[in-house]
C-alpha cells in the first residue's frame, strides 16, 4: 500500500527533463513539446535543462546520478545507445543507470541535395562507390498526414506513468 501512496502523489515538485543536446535540434523541441504537454497532465511544472556534450554523456550522466524517483527524465537521441561501445571510460552503465519510458519518435535520415544543384531536376543518384553505378536510388518524402489528437498524452494512474507520444505532437495540416 505505501507503493501505491507514493505514486499518486506523483509529481511532488516540478520534474526536470535533462536534453543533453543543445537548444534548438530536433531532440530539444520534441523535449520541448513533450515536456509542456506532460506538465499540463501531471498537474507540475517540468522544466527543461539543456546539457549538452560528449554526445550526450554529460547530460545522461546527470540523470544517472540523479536521485531515482522519477523527477529527473532524459530525452535522448540515437547515439545514447551506442556510447557505451564507443567510449571506455563512460561514468555510467547505460543498461543499469536507465530505464525507457517510451519511444517518442522514429527519424529517419535523409539525404538532401541544394535546391539549384543540376541533379534536383530529376530523382537524384547515388553511387554506391562504384563507377559505372550499379544501381541507383530515387528519394521522395512521405505524404504528410494529419496527426489525430484524440488520445490524452499521458495515461496516469497510480502505480503507472505512461506518455503516449503520437499525441503529444501537434496536429500538421495536410
Amino acid at each position: 500500500m505505501v507503493l501505491a501512496e507514493a505514486a499518486e502523489k506523483y509529481p511532488a515538485r516540478p520534474v526536470r527533463m535533462i536534453i543533453p543536446s543543445g537548444a534548438g535540434g530536433i531532440t530539444d523541441i520534441l523535449g520541448r513539446v513533450i515536456a509542456s504537454k506532460l506538465g499540463e497532465s501531471l498537474g507540475q511544472q517540468v522544466v527543461v535543462d539543456n546539457r549538452p556534450g560528449a554526445s550526450g554523456v554529460v547530460g545522461s550522466n546527470i540523470v544517472a546520478k540523479a536521485t531515482p524517483d522519477g523527477h529527473t527524465l532524459l530525452m535522448v537521441f540515437p547515439s545514447h545507445t551506442v556510447n557505451q561501445s564507443l567510449y571506455p571510460d563512460m561514468p555510467y552503465d547505460t543498461v543499469k543507470a536507465f530505464a525507457p519510458i517510451t519511444l517518442v519518435s522514429a527519424v529517419s535520415p535523409v539525404l538532401i541535395v541544394a535546391s539549384r544543384a543540376a541533379m534536383a531536376e530529376g530523382p537524384p543518384t547515388v553511387t554506391m562507390g562504384v563507377s559505372p553505378p550499379k544501381r541507383e536510388v530515387a528519394a521522395r518524402p512521405p505524404p504528410v498526414k494529419r496527426r489525430s489528437t484524440s488520445r490524452p498524452c499521458l495515461a496516469k494512474s497510480p502505480a503507472s506513468l505512461a506518455i503516449h507520444p503520437a499525441a503529444c505532437v501537434p496536429p500538421i495540416d495536410a
